[in-house]
């Protein structure tokens, strides 16, 4: 009987704890309850209403569901309720709608409330950061502000989860997803990518060709255009730019291929040959610009300088070149070295810079190859375009052909093949250049005959030297001549020789007795005669006839090619025939007939035999020219007097000025020069006060800027 009274105390206690609700309470109760927090009461009283009151009951528990630090909290079920409330609120009595108005319950509010829901929401997608969250949220959210970015974000993930897969097939279905998105544009661009990358995988030229014709709609359609021209450009031939234009006529790479067939053409035969171009390519779509080039190609332009810069000038004096270089050099097929900021670059006969200036040196072009060396004094090779031949690496390099150079580095001279990008097989400490296909090199054991491919024809542990086609070998103080078989032309008695005359005879020196070879390494006049101090560089032919000396009577004279005296030897020493030849009589030297007669025409400390009817003299430690009655020719006294060639002679007075002058002494220019130097045997250059004249030699005229032309 106990137990059950406190059962039932208990069961009454625990009642009075409980929240009641009678069937009289109101909804104005339940929004009373939420004022107070009671979301137990609110919750009870807006579900057993929400039958009758169905918009304002969902409006409760909308508020139920959303308020914070409550137990009921649920934004999906607080979703749920206002598009109730939202969607049954026209059907609420004008009154009631009033009555509750108080507790917000107004179309407005439940926007508002609608927003405030799919905010919260939407920061849950953006927590969970899924496409899936982010569709949940747009599909159940279409009023929301955030629909926007919450596609965007959608999108943005989708994108990146199938454009990493990194095949066309994955953007398809993008697109097929989303057409419209913003990401739309960027799936497109990468589908074309990855459908050119699939379909062109081989790198084939036949993948690229079937791309083009299959799929022209895609972008990437130039892609494989530039991959086609890049195929002929790694093949860089003459043959494989006239393949492409030929075989793609509507690529638009068509100019610059054209461009790449000229500088291939012009890198295998050399800029001489533009007019052999222009026939061959009448349809080359720049010929204004090489017809230009070929003009000015075929015209001498001349260095000059003004204002401090260098420019070019034509042989009329005309200005082509506006003066605007450091400093220039003569054209060379079709390139000057041009100096800028201190480095050297090449510029054409227009003026362009066609290999800009980042060297440090440059050697002028020799068979389409320049030798470069960089700003860390490191050689290499370019050609006409600045193209490397040969990365710059070495210490120097010679260019020996269009295919071969000699190449310095640490280990010494090795020979490389630019055709087949090949070294040789051995290195040496000293090198000649090749003339006639042969080279002379040393190693410290040996000096060797080689050729082209490195291969030695012969090897002595003497030195070697050219003698035309042959070759002189020393051994034992001795000297032989052989050919490059190493057969032996003459063998080892002969002692030196004499520099060697091409066309002529070339004296050698057998037991202290001088003789002469023919080029073929005959003998043509024995070792008769005497030998004499400087006898190799003296007792070469020079007009038909040598300096000889006779020891027995310890004089000089002169002979011919067959060895016999046209000029007794009775002098103390002869200069070179002539038909007024000098020669030294006791301390002075003076001037006789070929046949010995002497001549009255001054004695002198030292003279030369006359030239074009004048001769060099020096007395009292100047120099002079004179004629046969032995007047004066020039009307000072000089320091130098020099001849430049037969023609043509170069003075220095006392004041170290230079004067230009032909062989009779008549003033060629007649401005004291700074300068004068004979540049090649087309003409020579002259300096006054840095203006710079040209004397070119076949025409007999001067060259300077014309300044009003």
């Amino acid at each position: 009987m106990l137990k059950s009274k406190l059962s039932f105390c208990f069961l009454f206690v625990f009642a009075l704890g409980l929240p009641t609700i009678s069937s009289g309470q109101t909804l104005k109760s339940g929004f009373t309850a939420l004022e107070i927090h009671d979301y137990f009461k609110a919750k009870k009283i807006f579900e057993k209403r929400k039958k009758r009151n169905t918009a304002i009951a969902a409006y409760g528990l909308t508020n139920v569901f959303i308020r914070p630090k409550n137990i009921f909290q649920n934004f999906d079920s607080a979703q749920v309720y206002i598009a109730v409330a939202i969607e049954n609120f026209d059907q609420v009595k004008l009154r009631r709608q009033q009555k509750f108005s108080k507790f917000g319950f107004t179309k407005n509010n439940l926007f508002e409330l609608r927003q405030q829901i799919s905010s919260h929401l939407f920061e849950r997608a953006v927590e969970a950061n899924t496409e899936d969250a982010f569709i949940d949220f747009i599909v159940g959210n279409l009023w929301a502000k955030e629909v926007t970015l919450a596609t965007f974000y959608r999108d943005s993930l989708a994108f990146e989860k199938h454009f990493s897969e990194q095949y066309s097939d994955e953007m398809t279905a993008f697109l097929e997803k989303y057409p419209t998105s913003v990401y739309a544009p960027k799936a497109m661009e990468a589908f074309y990518q990855f459908q050119f990358e699939e379909e062109t995988r081989s790198k084939r030229k036949e993948d690229y060709e079937r791309f083009l014709r299959e799929f022209p709609e895609n972008p990437f359609s130039k892609e494989a255009d530039r991959a086609l021209f890049r195929l002929a450009e790694d093949v860089n031939t003459v043959k494989s730019f006239e393949n492409f234009l030929d075989s793609y006529p509507q690529s638009a790479f068509r100019q610059e291929a054209w461009r790449s067939l000229y500088k291939a053409y012009i890198r295998q035969n050399g800029l001489a040959l533009i007019g052999e171009f222009k026939k061959t390519y009448p349809n080359y779509p720049f010929l204004s610009e090489i017809d230009l080039e070929f003009s000015l190609l075929n015209t001498q332009l001349f260095p000059f300088f003004q204002e401090g810069k260098w420019g070019f000038m034509d042989q009329d004096g005309k200005m082509r070149l506006e003066p605007r270089f450091d400093y220039v050099e003569m054209f060379s097929q079709g390139r000057a070295a041009a100096l800028d900021n201190d480095l050297y670059g090449f510029i054409d006969p227009i003026g362009n810079w066609i290999i800009r200036p980042e060297f440090a040196d440059v050697s002028s072009f020799r068979f389409n190859l320049s030798v470069v060396f960089d700003q860390k004094d490191r050689a290499g090779v370019i050609n006409l375009f600045g193209e490397w031949i040969l990365e710059p690496s070495f210490e120097d390099i010679q260019i020996i052909n269009d295919d071969w150079l000699w190449v310095l580095d640490e280990s010494g001279w090795i020979l490389y093949q630019i055709s087949k990008n090949q070294f040789g097989k051995e290195y040496f400490a000293s090198v000649s250049e090749f003339s006639n296909g042969f080279s002379l090199v040393s190693n410290p054991k040996e000096f060797s005959l080689i050729d082209l491919r490195g291969n030695k024809l012969m090897s002595y542990s003497d030195e070697i030297q050219r003698f035309g086609d042959l070759f002189l070998v020393s051994f034992n103080d001795s000297c032989a001549l052989v050919n490059e078989n190493n057969d032996k032309i003459l063998p080892f008695d002969i002692y030196n020789f004499g520099n060697f005359n091409a066309g002529s005879l070339t004296p050698f020196e057998k037991n202290e007795l001088i003789g002469y070879l023919d080029g073929e390494g005959k003998i043509v006049i024995p070792p008769t005669l005497g030998i004499y101090p400087n006898w190799e560089l003296f007792a070469t032919f020079e007009n038909g006839y040598a300096k000889a000396y006779q020891k027995r009577t310890n004089k000089y004279g002169l002979i011919d090619k067959q060895g016999l005296w046209v000029l007794p030897a009775k002098y103390n020493d002869v200069s070179f025939y002539s038909q007024v030849i000098a020669v030294q009589m006791n301390d002075s030297w003076e001037y006789v007939s070929p046949n010995g007669q002497r001549l009255n025409i001054g004695q002198f400390d030292r003279a030369e035999s006359f030239v074009d009817s004048a001769g060099i003299v020096i007395k009292d430690g100047f120099f002079g020219l004179i004629n046969h009655k032995g007047d004066s020719l020039i009307p000072k006294a000089l320091k130098r007097l020099l001849r430049l060639n037969e023609d043509l002679m170069r003075w220095e007075d006392q004041e170290k000025k230079f004067w230009l002058s032909d062989n009779r002494g008549q003033l060629i220019f007649d401005k004291a020069c700074d300068k004068i130097d004979r540049i090649d045997e087309a003409f020579v250059q002259l300096i006054v006060d840095e203006e710079v004249y040209y004397y070119l030699i076949k025409q007999k005229r001067m060259v300077s800027l014309n300044k009003h032309g």
